[in-house]
């Protein structure tokens, strides 16, 4: 497992790809890095645990948590691809299993006045709330904002551990439970 590396791959035929992986990290915004076929994992930092699909939470949309994969066939659950948006500031971070955006729900879903829900949409991407920012945080981990809300992605402590929100408070201190790694899978 490597961290955003840039990748360069050649089509041979429909859905296969032959890829060579530099071994130099890139150091800028990893702006043009996603693409649909790249999968990643994304862990929380504080944790050290991966961002994964959940259960349902009705037809439209499934939870999601941070934790560590039970077996080998959970792997497929903590799977996502960064899609770049067309103009390539922004990403759709997709679960790879499923093909369902990661959305920052709209304020009639908050979990409270502090926590914004986090959730993948069944339905697909659909508006801004499917568009995240991806920037440079200290130590070589990342923040992952929303675009539409400006908040951050950050997975809390008890009494809810491993439940994922954005954080509704613009003055939060960014600490550990902010920061991402973004692991391409190989």
């Amino acid at each position: 497992m490597h961290k955003w590396n840039d990748v360069a791959c050649k089509v041979h035929s429909q859905n296969q790809f032959q890829c060579n992986v530099p071994t130099v990290n890139m150091s800028h915004h990893p702006t043009r890095l996603g693409s649909d076929h790249q999968r990643v994992h994304i862990v929380n930092v504080y944790h050290n645990t991966h961002l994964y699909a959940t259960d349902l939470k009705d037809p439209e949309c499934r939870y999601l948590a941070t934790g560590k994969a039970k077996s080998a066939s959970d792997t497929c659950l903590n799977e996502w691809r960064l899609v770049p948006s067309r103009e390539g500031d922004y990403y759709e971070i997709i679960h790879h299993h499923y093909n369902e955006p990661l959305v920052a729900a709209p304020d009639s879903l908050a979990y409270d006045k502090d926590r914004r829900t986090v959730l993948t949409w069944l339905l697909g991407p659909s508006s801004m709330h499917c568009f995240w920012d991806i920037k440079h945080a200290p130590e070589g981990h990342y923040l992952i904002e929303s675009v539409e809300y400006g908040e951050y992605l950050y997975s809390v402590d008890d009494p809810s551990k491993g439940s994922v929100f954005t954080c509704r408070k613009k003055d939060a201190s960014l600490n550990k439970q902010f920061y991402w790694d973004i692991i391409n899978i190989y």
